[in-house]
């Protein structure tokens, strides 16, 4: 399957970055591009690159990300929604290091409108299948807040919900009763009053957590739609469908219901593995 980074008003390919030469604006840097107005806030811009990306600068609405380890990777995000501009150097990156591909799109669905501030958390054990899914989830959201490997912990857990969490995607090991993070496990009756489940979209891509009190506790809280494992789940393929799932729920613009089924009807044989609450 392909994976998708929904891209918007691309023509070609060969928007290649060619290096950093040339005299380098300090940062801020305000721009638009193709009719968006972006601010570049990390990292160095230069001359050459703004006039191969064609923008100028003007106000301040969305931002451009340039990793400073990683020279020629360039991501403009259009707000929270998804990125509609990558620098060859950048797609090269993320296929070398195993992370998602780039399917190019003139082509962006309804896009979901969160009317609420809040945090979209991302939760995910050291393995690099959860990391792909959470990158690539991270491409659809624009912008998240990423707890991995030593970072994933219960602790940040409950402080992020201990205020608004508008999405939830945990990939990691867990049970009817538990999940599991890397200094502690949290058990259901943890997630009990936490204020920032209230209305949050929650996928816990993690073994059993359908099946029991987690799931009762979780959904008490009144979440806005609770997706869980029923089975245990296979390392690998049921990151496929849950990380297919933010595509079509984030991206395509449908609803809860509509894009589990769509995930499962894209990943042949995983019928049953997630349940639905909502």
């Amino acid at each position: 399957m392909h994976y998708k980074v929904a891209i918007l008003g691309l023509l070609v390919l060969a928007l290649s970055i060619s290096g950093f030469s040339g005299s380098q604006e300090e940062l801020p840097i305000e721009m638009e591009w193709d009719g968006e107005v972006y601010t570049q806030t990390y990292g160095i811009l230069t001359d050459e690159d703004l006039a191969n990306m064609n923008v100028t600068r003007t106000g301040d609405k969305s931002e451009v990300l340039i990793p400073q380890d990683k020279t020629g990777e360039i991501y403009v995000y259009n707000g929270r929604n998804y990125v509609i501009y990558m620098s060859a150097a950048a797609i090269e990156s993320m296929m070398e290091y195993g992370e998602p591909s780039v399917e190019m799109s003139g082509e962006v669905g309804p896009l979901e409108v969160i009317k609420s501030e809040g945090t979209r958390l991302i939760s995910c054990i050291e393995i690099q299948s959860a990391v792909n899914a959470a990158y690539r989830v991270m491409g659809y959201w624009g912008d998240a807040d990423l707890m991995r490997g030593p970072f994933d912990t219960k602790l940040g857990i409950r402080n992020a919900f201990s205020g608004t969490v508008t999405h939830w995607y945990n990939i990691g090991h867990g049970g009817s009763n538990v999940l599991q993070f890397q200094d502690a496990d949290m058990y259901s009756n943890e997630f009990r009053g936490l204020p920032g489940i209230r209305g949050c979209r929650i996928v816990l891509n993690s073994c059993y957590t359908y099946n029991g009190d987690l799931k009762t506790v979780i959904t008490g809280e009144e979440p806005n739609f609770f997706i869980a494992g029923r089975i245990g789940l296979p390392i690998g393929p049921s990151e496929e469908v849950s990380a297919d799932f933010w595509y079509y729920y984030s991206v395509k613009g449908m609803n809860e219901i509509d894009a589990l089924n769509a995930a499962v009807s894209e990943n042949s044989g995983s019928s049953g593995w997630f349940g639905l609450w909502t």
